[in-house]
């Protein structure tokens, strides 16, 4: 008992200095993204993100469980206004306790969001198969660590539980910065078919640096390819 407990600590150890790894990357960013958040954007660019949200919404449908996770759901900034200002939402669960996760400190109220805990996807705060559904739109090209967030997500599900990912696969030579971790349409997959079972798939022309994906994965224990 005496050595396991000793594994248990290590391994405590060894995951917060992971997570302060990764925080201390993300303390250059956090600025960036807060600027980003207050600053008015084009139009046509707001009009396309409030309209895929809506299609992202359908993609969810509205039971999800009771305990629903959405990682990576900003301050409550889109454009400079907050969500409710410009009409901005990505899903509309019913019955549901959504928590809210997101590095940056929140400065308006997120209208589906419950609770809202400031964090990062690569270290939540939850105990395991604690979520019913984890909910990622628009982040995990953002996340410092996609693969520690794939394995986070998985774990705090419950068995059977779902994944829902919204992002923008895009092509090399369009790749930047701020997108971390871009990923093509077949990496995407191959990287998320390792941690869960992609049941569903939808593709959105979103501009010439590439196109939207949205993904309907489910928690098993060994990783598949995407169902035809």
């Amino acid at each position: 008992m005496k050595i396991r407990a000793r594994l248990n600590i290590l391994k405590e150890n060894l995951k917060f200095a992971r997570y302060r790894l990764i925080m201390d990357k993300w303390s250059y960013s956090l600025k960036k993204y807060q600027e980003w958040s207050r600053t008015p954007l084009p139009e046509s660019y707001v009009m396309t993100i409030i309209d895929l949200g809506k299609k992202f919404s359908e993609f969810v449908g509205e039971d999800c469980g009771h305990y629903v996770l959405d990682v990576g759901c900003g301050n409550g900034l889109f454009s400079g206004k907050s969500y409710n200002e410009i009409g901005y939402r990505y899903f509309n669960l019913l019955n549901a306790m959504v928590i809210g996760l997101d590095p940056l400190p929140l400065e308006k109220p997120i209208p589906w969001i419950n609770r809202y805990v400031n964090g990062i996807g690569e270290n939540i705060p939850f105990s395991d198969s604690f979520f019913s559904c984890v909910i990622s739109a628009t982040s995990i090209d953002h996340m410092k660590n996609p693969f520690m967030f794939l394995k986070e997500t998985k774990r705090v599900l419950k068995p059977k539980g779902r994944f829902f990912v919204w992002t923008t696969v895009t092509k090399k030579e369009f790749r930047d910065m701020e997108h971390i971790k871009s990923f093509s349409q077949n990496e995407l997959l191959e990287v998320v078919s390792r941690y869960f079972e992609i049941e569903g798939k939808h593709v959105e022309f979103f501009s010439e640096q590439g196109d939207t994906v949205f993904l309907k994965c489910e928690k098993n224990e060994s990783s598949s390819m995407v169902k035809k």
